[in-house]
């Protein structure tokens, strides 16, 4: 899904990391998250079910990305890991990497949408890749994604990918903030003490 577009409100540095919301429901969002109202209202997956909403804004230096590096010089990924219970959103064991352990499965079917507010800064492949990772990091595949071959986004395009879609997060051309919106469907089980509480949904 490429053929939808959404105006990003005014930046103010707000953030949050798989935040439990409802899907299409902009009161379950908190106070500090209702200037996107109106893009939950409109946006979603699987209406009215769980999903889980990241918001980023951020100040980005020019020769920089967003969400910085894999292991390599460039930070193609997937969203999942793998593990022996499944896919893991994020890494397990000691290894340092910023999931921590296996404690967030996510189910294979999981959909996904993203979305930014500068051009040509989130590059996609029309692909799936299966092929082993342990926190979804596709440095030792990189030959596989060369610069460029990808679907490059506009800004406020928004891409309906899989939990195992290539994308990477392009280094801008100029300082500037940058918003940038994931909203990750059912399928997840699940948290890690970092993701964002939401007081509004106290089960989750």
């Amino acid at each position: 899904m490429r053929d939808t577009k959404i105006t990003f409100p005014k930046f103010t540095g707000v953030r949050c990391l798989m935040m439990p919301f409802i899907q299409g429901d902009s009161k379950s969002l908190p106070e500090q998250y209702q200037p996107y109202a109106q893009i939950i209202e409109s946006n979603y997956l699987e209406k009215g079910e769980v999903g889980y909403l990241t918001i980023d804004e951020t100040y980005v230096k020019g020769g920089q990305s967003q969400r910085g590096y894999g292991r390599g010089e460039r930070n193609v990924h997937i969203e999942v890991g793998q593990c022996l219970e499944g896919n893991r959103w994020g890494s397990g064991g000691s290894g340092g990497y910023w999931g921590g352990r296996a404690n967030v499965l996510v189910d294979s079917k999981t959909d996904v949408l993203i979305s930014n507010s500068i051009d040509n800064t989130c590059m996609l492949w029309d692909v799936e890749e299966r092929s082993y990772t342990k926190d979804g990091d596709l440095s030792h595949l990189i030959d596989k994604y060369p610069e460029n071959t990808g679907v490059m986004l506009k800004a406020g395009e928004l891409a309906k990918i899989g939990i195992f879609t290539p994308h990477e997060c392009i280094k801008q051309s100029k300082s500037g903030n940058r918003q940038f919106l994931r909203i990750v469907g059912k399928g997840v089980t699940g948290r890690e003490d970092h993701f964002t509480v939401n007081p509004l949904i106290f089960n989750l």
